[in-house]
């Protein structure tokens, strides 16, 4: 009994009329401005005001998206829409009556009418999921930026957590994890179909860098057991090594050695001029991938941004002689050029080293 009883409920809820929703609204506006201006708020620190009102803020923008979707209609066409599939004869999809679904939005949760077409065997279509371009997943694609953005960051713990401080919806970390799995799988066709600037609209110098970056793996619970001590240099996860490429333009800048050493050395550096940023940056990374194939996609992208082989061109890498030997390989007439800071690391154990010898 209880499942009927819920989606009678749901159902109700989607069939809201437009008229009461916007009413609704604007209650939660009125009571929003009272709550606002009431002797007990006027009592409140400034923070829990503006927090009371981001809160209070948000059930109206919901409200507000609720009746957009409502205008919106069910998805309605007509009593009967032909659909031809790739293989196969056309057929007839007859409209059905319309089912709720539920979006969740970045300020909470939203229903929605689709009216259903379907035909014997066929999958059913909902041409209100065209019309708003909702994703496959319940979340909205909104939400599910957001959701990127965060996990990009840091942990899915914190990225967790900063989407319920910051939207109010409570998401599983399986729901985080899918979600940033399914938005790196268009990643390769995006910057394919991306257009770049043209060389003339750019600076002079092309730049492109690689490096490669361990990655912990952790394997699902049961496969391996915690060892209760470690031997020297052992870490507690095994690493995968990923391989992270950047391309770039910027401009010229000339600074003396001594000019490069107090920029890294001295407290206070002199005043200098503003930093030069880097022009239409692209980054990207890949554990699946070898080194040479992102080393070839770096060049794909430096010869799609100077194809008349006008600009100067530079790669930097750290120390790693294979790393450079495939970059030396793959590309010619580039400047290939040491980190610095990769090589200071190793110039302060010589220094070190030696310091301590002859002391």
């Amino acid at each position: 009994m209880i499942a009927p009883v819920l989606s009678a409920l749901e159902e109700a809820s989607a069939n809201i009329p437009l008229n009461l929703i916007l009413s609704q609204a604007r209650k939660t506006f009125s009571d929003l401005e009272g709550w606002t201006i009431s002797e007990e708020t006027l009592k409140l620190p400034e923070h829990q005001v503006e927090a009371g009102i981001e809160q209070r803020a948000r059930e109206l923008s919901r409200l507000l998206l609720q009746a957009h979707v409502t205008q919106r209609g069910t998805g309605n066409v007509g009593p009967v829409i032909e659909v031809t599939p790739k293989e196969g004869e056309s057929r007839e999809h007859e409209a059905q009556k319309p089912r709720p679904c539920t979006i969740v939005s970045i300020f909470g949760d939203i229903k929605a009418q689709r009216t259903p077409y379907m035909a014997a065997g066929q999958e059913s279509i909902y041409p209100l999921d065209a019309q708003l371009q909702l994703p496959q997943r319940s979340f909205s694609y909104e939400l599910q930026r957001r959701v990127i953005e965060e996990v990009i960051r840091g942990p899915f713990d914190e990225a967790k957590e900063s989407i319920e401080k910051t939207t109010g919806n409570v998401l599983s970390k399986r729901s985080l994890e899918e979600i940033a799995k399914d938005g790196a799988e268009d990643f390769d066709r995006f910057y394919e179909q991306r257009q770049a600037l043209p060389p003339e609209e750019t600076s002079e110098i092309l730049v492109g860098s690689v490096d490669g970056k361990g990655i912990p793996m952790v394997k699902p619970p049961g496969e391996t057991k915690p060892k209760v001590r470690l031997k020297k240099g052992e870490k507690p996860n095994k690493k995968k090594m990923g391989t992270v490429a950047t391309v770039y333009t910027t401009q010229e800048r000339v600074r003396t050695p001594q000019e490069v050493a107090d920029s890294l050395f001295k407290k206070e550096p002199p005043k200098e001029e503003p930093r030069i940023e880097p022009e239409n940056k692209r980054v990207w990374a890949s554990i699946e991938k070898s080194k040479e194939e992102v080393i070839r996609e770096m060049a794909e992208e430096i010869e799609k941004r100077d194809p008349k082989n006008e600009k100067k061109k530079v790669v930097v890498t750290d120390g790693e002689r294979a790393l450079q030997n495939l970059v030396m390989a793959v590309l010619t007439g580039i400047l290939l050029i040491l980190d610095f800071l990769h090589v200071l690391e190793k110039l302060w154990k010589v220094a070190i080293t030696f310091g301590t010898k002859y002391a």
